[in-house]
């Protein structure tokens, strides 16, 4: 007679339920634990949103390299590249989000794929009414060779309003959203 019989019919029918109840409780645990693992391949500032382009990057200097500067009336102050990592042409949009605009407290900001989390800019409390807030185009149709980059100033997304700006450290919220032609 084969041994599982043996076992089984020394302990009767509950040795049989309890190996059962172990084993069914041993499946519900491994099918939870590989249905539930979480996806760590996109963390921290380095984040990506499957429904934006992926290749799109923005490489922008520390807040406190500005932190000396002061913005004029025509200052063009340069904020770092916006960098297409591909061949095909993009139509990139960008939005600045005047509600989220805080003072700078000394801490760097890095930027993530496809996504600015946040910029530096000059600036003092009159900075909140010349603040752009809407979606404008910062290059249409740009056709660029694989790595190829073009510069993002300041003044392509603050309207100055004819005064330079008070002193004092802020940093922008400016969202990016780039669609292949």
């Amino acid at each position: 007679m084969p041994l599982i019989f043996i076992f089984f019919k020394k302990g009767g029918e509950q040795k049989m339920k309890k190996i059962s109840l172990l084993l069914v409780a041993l499946l519900f645990v491994f099918a939870i634990s590989t249905s539930t693992l979480a996806d760590t391949s996109s963390s921290g500032n380095q984040a990506v949103d499957t429904n934006l382009v992926p290749a799109l990057e923005m490489t922008a200097p520390s807040a406190t390299t500005l932190s000396n500067l002061t913005v004029g009336t025509n200052s063009d102050l340069g904020l770092g590249n916006l960098v297409v990592s591909s061949n095909a042409p993009y139509t990139i949009k960008y939005h600045v989000d005047k509600t989220h605009m805080t003072k700078y407290a000394g801490t760097d900001y890095t930027t993530a794929t496809a996504l600015i989390n946040v910029m530096s800019l000059m600036g003092g409390d009159a900075s909140y009414a010349t603040v752009s807030t809407t979606d404008q185009n910062l290059k249409t149709d740009c056709g660029v060779e694989n790595g190829a980059s073009f510069p993002i100033a300041a003044k392509q997304v603050v309207d100055y309003a004819d005064k330079a700006l008070a002193s004092g450290v802020y940093h922008l919220v400016i969202t990016y959203t780039a669609v292949q032609n």
